[in-house]
């Protein structure tokens, strides 16, 4: 049992006789168990992920559990990486005691998990006298079991695996390993088995009993069942690694996991804080002073459990900046280790610290108030206020920053409700996320862009001066940079003439090489170095938050940062910069907040947090802590006066990758933020106004924001020449040429998606399957048994409205020879199990294929959101019009086909009955073609060749029919996370069921035209006509 739910790829595909219950006295399984048991099935995937690139030239254990390699994103390769650090640690640590006993690693809702074999293979002097165990659903291990056998390096490390015969709940059986088919619930069925296997109350064993998210799925009266029965035994030990509440459900990361579980069917029963969970142990009979519990972020940055250079050295496989998420994640799972033996309470580990230090709130009352920008969803952006002419009235820009789906380099900006200034700022001249804008010049009327970065590994030094409404290329700063500190700043020189400009503080630089170098920018002199003199030594940094006092903006201070291997520098500093000489000298010292008497407090220790200038002191926003998550106590700090601020929030935000900036009436604008929340989803905050709190409850503001929101055309991805808008390519009487792309990233495709129209993608690879899937081969393969049902159509063109073609279900060959004999017929591959309920999915449904087919690294997010991976086999027959709710990918493998597609604005013109998604219009009949575009309708056209891939957006209708031999292909359907909303509850085999907000629409529809029955037809069509136009002004 694990927690995720991802796509299922890692099994084969169940009969139904392996699916009934096993010939053992046990109830049947229902289906809450069958969604827990499902939830195993990407944990595996991922942790295969993390095998294989984070244990290079070691044993693989999880690739035999896993029919394909999936590469992970960084964020759940790190995850899972710290999950699986955490377990491997403890067993070690449980095998190597040195007692004399013989050692128990029970492994409760194992999965497909090959702990046992990980220490059997890789560490066997550990083992010597151990005993594993795996304990999972009856159905679940036994099909565990046949995957051991059949896999010998699996089998060989087992020798002499026996099945006991029923009814043991023991299912497999060698010297050091044993399968037992157990439902968690059944506590006594455990009991039972696991005397069968050792003597339970010898005083010469051990037990470790491992959980790693898998009693959080039980109801909490059978969990502590567990707890109990558990503590009863006499040497034992508890690993428990699972979910925790560490600020409430309400927490946005909380919020969204918790609607992640309940949507897959699984919610999380028994889930709290850690203090609460400590008790749950301690009243089901653990000893108080044995439990010991951890927030995997804790953990993290523990010296006894992972050292600096273990930290530093998984940059060297993968690129990683998701420092943020990674935080709220470890933040979110924790670690118990409880024990029985009086022996063996664990130490207390890291600087001693068991308690969480509070702060003193201010004593005037802050709220917050949302921002006006639905529209505008970024992160990691920066924010710069700027003077308007004529009276340098105020204006917030927040720039470039990571959207919904990439990097953008468009501007939202925010003035005046009651200006009337001319605002016109164009777009960033690329898309940049952690990089900074700060406004210059008397009045702060200019902008200057410094460094950011496109990947991780990717920082640029290139700076931008906004002048006169352009952005212009100015000196690059010495090293390429990002998350690095840039403040405004203004220097006495001496008489009454001052030095202005930006400084520009540390950050991270090429090679993953942090910096502390400090340097400043004016216009009449470019970039000077600023030489840094501090008592102490200043380590270098990125991610820190700086700014200066507005009443001396030749100071200010500098809180927190991150260092090389990871861990948040929990250091203050004030700092001034001034001139000595001809030469700038930035002199810092240890900054002590008041009310600490010298303390540190780790909640002033940030990285990745906004640090502001107001005229309530400097405010210290969001972040994450090196100690403990920030929660709603400590995400507003005045660092001034050493107090808290608990504002009242109208919509709690997510203060990840936020922008803040002050404003002249006192009061803050922070802006955007949010967070990819693990494999859960992603959550985006609302932007808001941070204040003083009136006596009615709102935010006492002089300054009313209206947002300034242009929505521009999205430029075409820059990925090859032949790439181009509609009117570059018109052909065949106004139709348009589907253009062909050659992709060269993730990134471009990404790009792709946001346009918003069909391409062909070139020359990437989708596996042998180009080269090796004859007919032959696939009968060969597939097989004469397998059965498939099959479109027969009386004719060359199919019709769904109309049904002019039969279903038949025929064996997989006979359909290959009827395709080879030119019948028009058509196999659109269903789901092997469950064809009406579960959409199909290649590897699961035709497994001994899916491996010579593959997508291509560049369709990662296609890989990552997929619904549906249909095979399609086609004879000499045509596709009817249809459209697909969600996007997907046509692979050609064989053959060649011709498509015809047309825009989704298109769909009142083409036969499209309300509630339909398909049309008895034939498209290719020349006129019909006529007659469309003599209406403006035209299709654009599409000649797919073998190897070659089709992008369909979502809503675009479209039609095939083949053009040279067997059309072979594969198309994967894939999820907008967008849309994840908006998509309909329940079942969607085909992908192309419409969201669940027109499905409302459509029986409010109903009801309002029931509401006019009886009236005069005169009154009728009046007021129905009326609300048809307020729709239609709606939707414009």
């Amino acid at each position: 049992m694990s927690e995720n739910g991802l796509a299922k790829v890692a099994h084969p595909v169940r009969s139904k006789r392996a699916r009934k219950t096993a010939a053992v006295d046990l109830a049947a399984v229902g289906k809450r168990d069958e969604f827990i048991m499902d939830t195993n099935n990407s944990s595996i995937v991922s942790k295969r992920s993390v095998e294989k690139l984070y244990y290079p030239n070691q044993p693989e254990y999880f690739r035999h559990f896993v029919r394909k390699f999936q590469r992970r994103s960084p964020l759940i390769n790190r995850g899972y990486w710290l999950r699986m650090k955490a377990i491997e640690k403890t067993v070690t640590r449980f095998l190597t005691r040195e007692d004399g006993k013989t050692k128990l690693v029970v492994n409760l809702g194992c999965g497909y998990d090959p702990l046992p074999f990980q220490f059997l293979g890789s560490h066997p002097e550990q083992c010597k006298e151990c005993i594993f165990v795996d304990v999972d659903y009856h159905q679940l291990m036994r099909r565990k079991l046949d995957m051991i056998r059949a896999n010998r390096a699996l089998s060989d490390l087992l020798p002499d695996l026996a099945t006991p015969p029923p009814p043991s709940a023991v299912l497999g059986s060698t010297a050091q390993y044993k399968a037992v088919g157990c439902n968690l619930n059944d506590v006594s069925m455990l009991d039972r088995a696991l005397r069968e296997v050792c003597d339970l109350d010898s005083c010469s064993l051990a037990i470790l009993f491992v959980a790693e998210v898998s009693v959080a799925y039980m109801e909490k009266h059978a969990a502590d069942a567990v707890l109990r029965w558990a503590s009863q035994l006499k040497d034992a030990q508890f690993c428990l690694l699972e979910q925790h509440l560490p600020d409430g459900n309400d927490h946005p990361f909380a919020l969204t996991m918790l609607k992640h579980f309940e949507k897959l069917r699984t919610p999380l029963h028994a889930i709290g804080t850690i203090d609460e969970m400590r008790t749950r142990f301690i009243n089901a009979g653990w000893r108080s002073e044995a439990v010991k519990i951890d927030s995997l972020w804790d953990l993290w940055s523990d010296p006894s459990f992972l050292s600096a250079e273990e930290r530093q050295n998984l940059d060297l496989v993968e690129p990683f900046d998701e420092w943020e998420e990674f935080a709220l994640f470890g933040s979110h799972y924790f670690l118990l280790d409880a024990r029985t033996a009086t022996a063996l309470v664990p130490t207390t580990s890291g600087d001693g610290e068991t308690t969480v230090h509070t702060l003193e709130p201010e004593a005037s009352k802050w709220a917050t108030c949302s921002l006006d920008d639905a529209a505008d969803r970024r992160r990691f952006a920066s924010v710069a206020t700027v003077a308007l002419p004529p009276d340098h009235s105020t204006m917030v820009v927040t720039a470039g920053g990571l959207g919904t789906q990439e990097r953008v380099r468009t501007i939202h900006s925010y003035i005046g409700r009651g200006s009337d200034a001319e605002v016109k700022i164009p777009d960033l001249p690329s898309a940049l996320m952690c990089h900074t804008l700060t406004s210059v010049g008397t009045f702060g009327e200019d902008l200057v862009l410094v460094g950011g970065r496109t990947s991780p590994d990717k920082p640029t030094a290139a700076c931008w001066s906004l002048d006169v409404r352009e952005w212009k290329q100015i000196a690059e700063i010495p090293q390429a940079r990002y998350r690095h500190c840039a403040v405004r700043v203004s220097i006495a020189s001496g008489g009454f003439s001052t030095v202005s400009g930006i400084m520009v503080f540390g950050g991270k630089t090429s090679g993953g090489r942090l910096l502390n170098d400090c340097w400043l920018y004016s216009k009449s002199h470019g970039w000077r170095e600023v030489a840094v003199k501090s008592a102490a030594s200043l380590e270098p940094r990125f991610g820190a938050a700086m700014a200066s006092h507005t009443s001396a903006p030749n100071s200010g201070l500098l809180f927190g940062g991150m260092r090389s291997d990871g861990t948040v520098i929990d250091e203050n500093w004030s700092w001034c910069i001034g001139l000595e000489g001809d030469s700038l000298e930035l002199s810092l010292k240890k900054y002590e907040v008041p009310g600490t008497c010298g303390q540190s407090h780790w909640a002033r220790a940030r990285f990745g947090a906004q640090l502001v200038s107001s005229e309530n002191g400097m405010i210290l926003i969001g972040g994450i802590s090196g100690k403990h998550m920030l929660d709603r106590t400590t995400e507003f700090v005045n660092v001034t006066s050493g107090k808290t601020l608990l504002p009242h929030h109208e919509a709690r935000p997510l203060l990840i990758g936020c922008s803040a900036v002050s404003l002249n009436d006192g009061t803050l604008a922070i802006l955007g933020g949010g967070a990819t929340c693990f494999s859960f989803g992603t959550f985006w905050s609302q932007s808001c106004r941070l204040g003083r709190q009136d006596c009615n409850g709102s935010v006492v503001q002089s300054i009313e924001l209206r947002s300034v929101w242009e929505k521009k055309a999205v430029q075409p991805a820059r990925v090859d020449t032949t790439f181009r808008p509609r009117a570059g390519a018109q052909s065949m009487g106004g139709n348009t040429t589907v253009p062909h792309v050659a992709l060269s990233s993730q990134q471009a495709f990404r790009d792709l998606l946001e346009r918003g129209e069909p391409v062909i993608l070139k020359t990437l690879d989708i596996g042998e399957c180009t080269s090796i899937w004859t007919l032959d081969y696939l009968k060969a393969k597939i097989g004469p048994d397998r059965r498939v049902v099959v479109h027969v159509s009386s004719g060359s063109q199919m019709d769904f409205q109309t049904k002019n073609f039969v279903y038949q279900t025929m064996a997989f060959n006979e359909f290959l020879e009827t395709v080879e004999g030119g019948s028009p017929v058509y196999l659109r591959a269903l789901s092997s199990e469950k064809p009406a309920e579960t959409p199909t999915n290649i590897e699961q449904d035709f497994p001994t294929v899916a491996q010579d087919f593959r997508l291509p690294d560049e369709l990662e997010i296609v890989r990552k959101h997929a619904h549906s991976s249909p095979l399609r086999i086609s004879g000499p027959v045509n596709m009817w019009l249809h459209y697909d709710v969600m996007a997907n990918v046509l692979c050609q493998i064989r053959g060649s086909k011709r498509l015809r597609l047309y825009e989704p604005r298109n769909v009142t013109a083409l036969g499209i009955d309300a509630g339909a998604s398909s049309s008895s219009i034939n498209v290719w009949d020349e006129s019909v073609e006529t007659d469309l575009s003599s209406r403006g309708v035209f299709a654009w056209e599409a000649q797919l060749d073998a190897g070659d891939i089709l992008f369909i957006p979502p809503l675009w209708l479209h039609t095939a029919r083949p053009t040279a031999g067997t059309s072979v292909a594969v198309n994967v359907f894939f999820r907008d996370d967008r849309m994840e909303l908006a998509y309909a509850a329940g079942k969607d085999v085909y992908g192309n069921r419409d969201i669940a907000a027109y499905e409302r629409g459509r029986r409010d529809v109903q009801r309002i035209l029931k509401s006019f029955d009886g009236l005069p037809p005169q009154v009728r069509s009046f007021y129905l006509s009326r609300l048809a136009q307020e729709l239609c002004t709606g939707t414009n």
